[in-house]
């Protein structure tokens, strides 16, 4: 938690409130974000510091969000920062999702129902450039895996395939993991929007059944419930593999981005284990 950076926006708070606020106490959050809860007046809200992650466009996120915040599927977007350094954001209280959700059927009948819906939402300006994502990811990195080297080939035709393919695109979230998720009286809002670009269903797909474990039972019965409410989206099974394939590998290489110590780097070797896994399928 950068606190010199938050307190610098808290004492500029003139620009984007109209009473002074008060820390309250951080926010759990990912690698990339810092997060405060905040009081100001008798609301409370949260300021998030913008990290600096790679591709990422604040404007294409704040259309995105604030798409997803008229149809109640996302926390309001209260103030930007012209110079992308923060956002200030409704606070919806509630509890963020854990692996206890991603193994209760019913809980996954509501994220297959948000997923669907997300899906529907006006398009945006910003596409997914899988090519271009990748290329940039493998040029940043700072850890190299020599198991994920001799599997390049084999991810190459996949990404490929997948690039040479006419696909469906709408409004993906683009990384709707548990952590990004917060449930308030039953229902899910989807968090975290700096990720969202038009692409194919699919993608999102793939970061909700690779991006965290679900017994596969309790995956299977997800597509199902996401596809009955999507009819138009007829999910191919070979397809859908490929594109976990292609997440996969992007989330391996994020994590690579990151591994600066040991723990991190364990978890790329994980994960790229994972990835040899599914190339044998």
């Amino acid at each position: 938690m950068n606190d010199t950076a938050i307190d610098t926006v808290v004492a500029g708070w003139r620009q984007w409130a109209e009473h002074q606020p008060r820390i309250i106490g951080t926010l759990s959050g990912g690698l990339s974000n810092s997060s405060v809860l905040l009081q100001v007046a008798d609301k409370r809200c949260v300021l998030r510091l913008n990290g600096k992650a790679l591709g990422v466009d604040r404007l294409q996120e704040a259309a995105a969000r604030g798409c997803a915040a008229q149809r109640g599927l996302a926390p309001a977007l209260l103030f930007q920062d012209p110079n992308q350094n923060f956002q200030i954001s409704e606070y919806l209280p509630g509890g963020i999702w854990t692996e206890a959700d991603l193994g209760d059927p019913s809980q996954l009948s509501k994220l297959a129902a948000l997923l669907a819906a997300i899906h529907s939402l006006p398009a945006i300006e910003s596409q997914l450039d899988i090519a271009s994502k990748i290329a940039l990811y493998k040029s940043m990195q700072r850890y190299h895996s020599v198991v994920l080297a001799k599997l390049e080939h084999s991810i190459d035709d996949v990404v490929n395939n997948i690039c040479a393919t006419a696909q469906p695109y709408c409004l993906c979230h683009g990384d709707l993991l548990a952590a990004n998720i917060v449930e308030n009286e039953g229902r899910l809002w989807a968090l975290d929007w700096e990720y969202a670009a038009m692409s194919s269903p699919y993608f999102d797909l793939a970061v909700v059944l690779e991006g965290q474990y679900i017994d596969p039972v309790l995956q299977r019965d997800f597509i199902e419930q996401y596809q009955s409410l999507r009819p138009q989206a007829l999910i191919d099974v070979d397809s859908l593999h490929q594109w976990r394939i292609l997440y996969g590998y992007l989330d391996a290489l994020w994590y690579a981005l990151q591994a600066d110590d040991e723990i991190i780097a364990e978890q790329v070797e994980l994960k790229v284990a994972r990835l040899a896994a599914m190339l044998k399928y």
